[in-house]
């Protein structure tokens, strides 16, 4: 619990309970002892009345009685509130909480390379397989592509077919010289594959995930959920010569629990001339916004 939260329940008993705290501490700590130190400063004619103490003693002893007093009433409250906490372990043991995850829609349909759709068919048209991939279907975002491109950084479903055959063949690629020969040459390229686990104990609600340059503004995904044990793939990828990559970049987290307390984990990716590499060390930050 965070100091703001302490104080702002400490404001909430005292604007319910202000004129009980206000009557206990008049009582007990003003007008009590006053009683005590007055009723020292006359002496009785009735023997039964006259005190063997002074008001040291008398104020001492109260206070011995008030201390213990207060201390049982502290025992009560521990007591309690331990029994709220199991109370409460018991229910969350047990406790459901829907999430609500967004599929994607991806449709292969593809208008220039299908035409027209006709209704009238030949005789010798074959009928549709049930085997063919479905033009649309629904699925559950499980991986990303981050690629730093001339116009900024991207994002992809799968990696785009003119980067694969850099990443499959570890950047070789041979050229033709004018003569006929070939050469091999060497295409510099950043590939970086993460996965990120959920590896606590509750659901990560709602978490966006961002990737962007260190003095830029966040842009997150949209939500997902992430069960315990649940992975999500990341790869940031670069096709550019290695001097337009160079730089500070964020790898940013922002995710909930089921009590909707906010975390953030913030991984750096720095590019530079001796290489890439990213600061997997981080701390987990419980944002109070």
């Amino acid at each position: 619990m965070s100091f703001k939260e302490i104080l702002f329940k400490i404001a909430k008993i005292w604007r319910k309970y202000w004129k009980p705290i206000i009557l206990f501490i008049l009582l007990f700590f003003i007008a009590i002892p006053a009683c005590i130190n007055l009723a020292f400063k006359y002496d009785s004619e009735i023997v039964i009345l006259q005190a063997e103490w002074d008001a040291a003693d008398a104020l001492s002893f109260y206070g011995g009685i008030l201390a213990a007093g207060l201390g049982i009433y502290g025992v009560f409250l521990s007591i309690q509130y331990a029994q709220k906490n199991y109370r409460d372990d018991l229910k969350n043991q047990v406790l459901p909480y829907l999430v609500v995850t967004q599929l994607r829609g991806l449709s292969r349909y593809n208008a220039l390379a299908d035409g027209p759709d006709l209704e009238i068919k030949t005789e010798n048209s074959s009928v549709e397989s049930q085997t063919e991939v479905p033009l649309y279907e629904e699925y559950k975002l499980t991986k990303i592509y981050y690629i730093i491109e001339p116009n900024g950084i991207k994002n992809y479903i799968d990696l785009p077919s003119r980067y694969k055959p850099i990443l499959e063949k570890a950047g070789a690629k041979w050229e033709t010289m004018a003569n006929g020969c070939f050469i091999l040459q060497k295409c510099p390229y950043i590939s970086f594959p993460v996965e990120i686990e959920n590896v606590g104990n509750g659901t990560a609600v709602y978490a966006r995930i961002g990737f962007n340059k260190k003095e830029d503004t966040p842009e997150y995904l949209p939500p997902i959920q992430l069960k315990p044990k649940e992975t999500f793939y990341i790869h940031i990828f670069s096709a550019l010569p290695l001097e337009r990559v160079f730089g500070e970049y964020i790898l940013s987290i922002i995710y909930q629990d089921i009590y909707h307390n906010r975390y953030e984990q913030n991984f750096p990716f720095t590019a530079e001339e001796q290489g890439y590499h990213m600061d997997l060390n981080d701390k987990q930050v419980c944002r109070e916004d």
